[in-house]
């Protein structure tokens, strides 16, 4: 049974209420197995599981919520609003409201993978 992604994240430092975006993620209803990486994990089977993931990730009510949620929190690990912890780590450090135009350029890039 898969276990909702929403359930195995902790709640990091600045995050102190679930999100309730969070209940309207497509991926609640995936195994988190997705959209975080195994130790160990090869290139080959990552590149083809982020994949799988950001497809997932395409068709969410909520990614915009999600990718801003991965970039405010900090994110290092999981596939989160289409995006890999690569592509968020060369976003520019300042949060940007999911209204802004430099977010939505970042969020087309993104999913050109």
């Amino acid at each position: 049974m898969p276990i909702p992604m929403f359930a195995v994240i902790p709640l990091q430092e600045n995050d102190t209420h679930p999100s309730p975006w969070r209940a309207f993620a497509r991926c609640r209803t995936e195994d988190s197995a997705i959209f975080f990486p195994p130790d160990g994990e090869r290139p080959t089977a990552r590149t083809a599981r982020e994949r799988a993931a950001k497809q997932i990730c395409r068709q969410c009510p909520v990614s915009v919520q999600c990718l801003d949620f991965a970039l405010t929190t900090g994110q290092q690990h999981g596939v989160w609003g289409t995006t890999t912890p690569m592509e968020r780590n060369k976003r520019p450090r300042a949060r940007q409201s999911p209204d802004t135009k430099p977010l939505k350029e970042f969020r087309q890039s993104s999913e050109r993978v």
